[in-house]
């Protein structure tokens, strides 16, 4: 009996990229354009919509792994 953990990693990874991804915009982001610290702004919102976006391609890999591929 073969059991696939890839749905239930792929669940986790995508959560867990998601959240991080939204932290770092709403959070991180906001504290250094606060302190106008441009540089630190710039790069919190590049890698939290990197993480947002890597997120949802995990769920849609995830969705078409199961759907057409298993």
């Amino acid at each position: 009996m073969q059991v696939n953990s890839f749905p239930l990693f792929g669940g986790l990874a995508a959560c867990l990229f998601i959240i991080t991804g939204i932290v770092l915009l709403t959070g991180d982001a906001t504290i250094y354009r606060n302190r106008q610290m441009g540089r630190e702004t710039k790069a919190s919102r590049r890698l939290g919509w990197a993480n947002v976006v890597v997120g949802v391609c995990i769920v849609i890999g995830n969705w078409v792994y199961n759907r057409w591929l298993w």
